[in-house]
């Protein structure tokens, strides 16, 4: 089993993280895309200048049969170095983060956009608060010799590409693991896949935690349940490493 140490969230200056993504789902509030958010898009401008807008066709089924094609558009609000996106539907705010600075800097961007739901839309729960942390580690073979991930991972990961013959060669390996929480649920996705990086041959490990409540949270509830789930995301990533493994992200 993973230890269960719990030490303090750290700053990693290096963190292995190809994306973040937080999500808040509310009952259905059809005002928001009966028309253009004008007031909501005002409130964020400074920090997301850029708009852009994606519908998605979904399919509404009542008794087990297809009745009707309802058109769910999404308003989206991008910042202006691409780094982060802001996403607004009938149903949900969300906050998409490509260039990850820090828990403390997601939080900073979130308020805005929570503040401008509450005063345009004023949903009275969040149904649904979620954090999903996407991590990715490539790490090059040296002379052809397959990642001894034991020096890096966790005892309870280290075979984490699944040698189990010396007769086939590993391409990929996919694990799933669904966690109960003091705050919900975890879905924990873990694999290796092989393949070649600038032309070298290469090993990438990937560890992508989404952590969800599964009870409605208060509006004035959701920043420290956002917390919360962010230190259970935090306890498990430095779970799964070693000393070694843990220190190549620079935590300070």
């Amino acid at each position: 089993m993973m230890n269960q140490i719990r030490p303090e969230p750290a700053v990693l200056d290096e963190p292995p993280l190809e994306e973040v993504v937080c999500q808040l789902r509310f009952d259905p509030i059809l005002e928001i895309t009966a028309a253009s958010p004008t007031a909501f898009q005002n409130a964020v401008r400074a920090r997301f200048p850029r708009l852009g807008e994606a519908h998605r066709l979904a399919v509404v089924v009542a008794g087990g049969t297809s009745t009707d094609r309802a058109d769910d558009t999404t308003w989206q609000f991008g910042a202006a170095d691409h780094g982060m996106t802001l996403g607004l539907s009938a149903s949900f705010l969300s906050l998409t983060v490509a260039r990850y600075t820090g828990f403390a800097d997601l939080l900073d961007a979130l308020r805005p956009a929570l503040d401008a739901l509450a005063a345009g839309f004023g949903p009275p729960r969040f149904t649904r608060c979620g954090l999903r942390y996407v991590n990715r580690l490539v790490m090059q073979r040296e002379d052809h010799r397959p990642i001894t991930w034991a020096t890096w991972l966790h005892p309870a990961l280290a075979n984490v590409r699944l040698d189990l013959t010396s007769e086939a060669s590993v391409l990929e390996t996919s694990h799933l693991a669904r966690l109960a929480t003091e705050h919900g649920e975890l879905v924990w996705r873990y694999g290796c896949d092989v393949g070649h990086t600038r032309g070298v041959p290469s090993e990438r490990l990937t560890l992508d935690f989404d952590h969800h409540t599964t009870q409605p949270v208060a509006p004035d509830a959701v920043e420290p349940t956002l917390r919360a789930l962010h230190r259970t995301i935090n306890d498990l990533f430095r779970a799964s490493f070693t000393d070694a493994g843990y220190a190549m992200f620079k935590p300070r």
